[in-house]
């Protein structure tokens, strides 16, 4: 069953952000770089 809450979130393997491999970044950080990637196309 897919519950409301579950679409908001999508974990993105390859983000629009690309940083190095060898960074390791905690959840909190990707989502923080995601934030930035998303807004992107908005802006034009």
């Amino acid at each position: 069953m897919c519950q409301l809450r579950d679409r908001g979130h999508k974990v993105r393997k390859a983000p629009a952000t690309a940083v190095p491999a060898s960074w390791k970044l905690t959840p909190q950080q990707q989502a923080f770089i995601d934030v930035f990637a998303e807004d992107e196309p908005k802006k034009q």
